[in-house]
C-alpha cells in the first residue's frame, strides 16, 4: 500500500515551504492502515505510541511531519549522524548546481548519490570543483515480514516491526557498494 501525505503546492516550491492539505482525512487513514497491515507483526506495540501520538497532532508543513518521523527513525536505527538543512547553508541554485552548491559549502570531496543522480548530475561541474561523485549499489537486505513471499522496497516501518531492534545489525550487515 502506497501512503501519501496530500499537499497544496506548487511543483517547484521549496521542500521546507510545502502545505499540507489538512482538509482530507490522511492522518486517519496512515494509522488505520498501519495497524491493519501490522497487526500480525511482532514489534508493531513497541512503536504504537509514537505513530498514534504522530497522527494525532496536524501539522501544516510536510517538512515538520517528515523531520519529526525522520529523527524518531534514527533513534530507532541507532543513527547518530549530524543532519543539516540545506536552508540552514544558504546556498543557491537548483538541480545539478544546487546539490554542488551544498558539497561545496560542506567542503565536501565526494558526493554519494543514488542510482538516479545519474540522470542528472553534472558531473564535469563536480570533477571541475574536486568533489568526487560516487553511486550506491543498493543490495535490499532480505527479513522476516508478516507474510510471504518476501516483498523488498517496502517502508523503514516494515523492517522495524518485524525485526524491531534487530533492524540496525540487518541494514549494518547488509553489503553495499559505491562505484
Amino acid at each position: 500500500m502506497w501512503m501519501t501525505i496530500p499537499v497544496n503546492t506548487k511543483h517547484d516550491s521549496l521542500v521546507n515551504t510545502v502545505r499540507i492539505d489538512n482538509s482530507q482525512n490522511w492522518a486517519m487513514k496512515h494509522k488505520k492502515s498501519i495497524q491493519i497491515n501490522y497487526t500480525k507483526s511482532e514489534f508493531l506495540r513497541d512503536h504504537e505510541n509514537f505513530f498514534n501520538a504522530l497522527y494525532a497532532q496536524q501539522f501544516d508543513l510536510l517538512v515538520d511531519i517528515n523531520v519529526e518521523i525522520i529523527r524518531y527513525l534514527m533513534k530507532q536505527l541507532d543513527i547518530n549522524t549530524k543532519t543539516i538543512f540545506s536552508s540552514e547553508l544558504h546556498v543557491e541554485g537548483t538541480g545539478s548546481d544546487r546539490i554542488l552548491n551544498i558539497c561545496k559549502s560542506l567542503d565536501a570531496d565526494f558526493y554519494l548519490s543514488g542510482q538516479f543522480g545519474r540522470n542528472y548530475l553534472n558531473f564535469e561541474d563536480f570533477k571541475n570543483n574536486g568533489i568526487d561523485v560516487k553511486f550506491q549499489d543498493y543490495i535490499h537486505p532480505a527479513y522476516k515480514q508478516c507474510y510471504d513471499p518476501f516483498i523488498p522496497n517496502m517502508s523503514i516501518i516494515d523492517l522495524l516491526f518485524n525485526e524491531g531492534k534487530n533492524s540496525t545489525n540487518i541494514l549494518r550487515m547488509n553489503k553495499q557498494s559505491s562505484s
